[in-house]
């Protein structure tokens, strides 16, 4: 086995948080889930020979979930632990977050399903804080016209905004703006 540690701090302060982590493996399913101790610190043990690939969702009441792919390399398994650390950022008004791993059909807005572990984790972020309000917003590459590009961008954020909503967020509570290549 190979261990995983590391502390949960609050990004700005450096602050110790007591959170939650939810480490699952590349299909979503959930592998294990611990909560911090009162220094912010976890240990979680992954039952794992070679080189393994898993989600960590780190949550803490009034901040911005992480959500991140860690590996756990081939030297991390010989020495048998990994020191990964994780920094949230409080849900402040104003705050910027980037939603990665959402992906579209080639020059399409439809939502690839390898996307949807990651839009259900904001879903259930929105739910467990009702009172966030999103602004969407969208890019797309360089290719083909501008035009185009920022026709394109609108409607991929108007997807993942529907997703929500069909998830059970209240469409209120977030505007959708599409950037183009900008």
């Amino acid at each position: 086995p190979t261990v995983i540690r590391g502390t949960i701090t609050d990004h700005y302060s450096g602050e110790a948080l007591t959170a939650t982590i939810v480490v699952k493996d590349m299909f979503g399913n959930v592998i294990k889930t611990t909560n911090t101790t009162e220094t912010g610190e976890y240990s979680i043990e992954l039952a794992t020979s070679k080189p393994t690939k898993t989600n960590f969702t780190v949550t803490k009441d009034g901040y911005i979930y992480a959500n991140i792919n860690v590996l756990v390399p081939k030297d991390a398994i010989e020495r048998k632990y990994l020191q990964r650390d994780f920094t949230l950022k409080r849900a402040d008004l104003g705050q910027i977050f980037v939603l990665r791993n959402i992906y579209y059909e080639y020059n399409q807005s439809v939502i690839k399903k390898e996307s949807y572990i990651y839009l259900n984790k904001l879903v259930a972020w929105m739910k467990a804080n009702p009172s966030i309000h999103l602004e969407i917003g969208g890019h797309t590459d360089d290719i083909g016209p501008r035009d185009k590009n920022l026709v394109l961008s609108q409607k991929r954020v108007e997807s993942v905004k529907q997703y929500l909503i069909d998830s059970g967020i209240n469409r209120v509570r977030m505007i959708a703006i599409g950037f183009g290549e900008d």
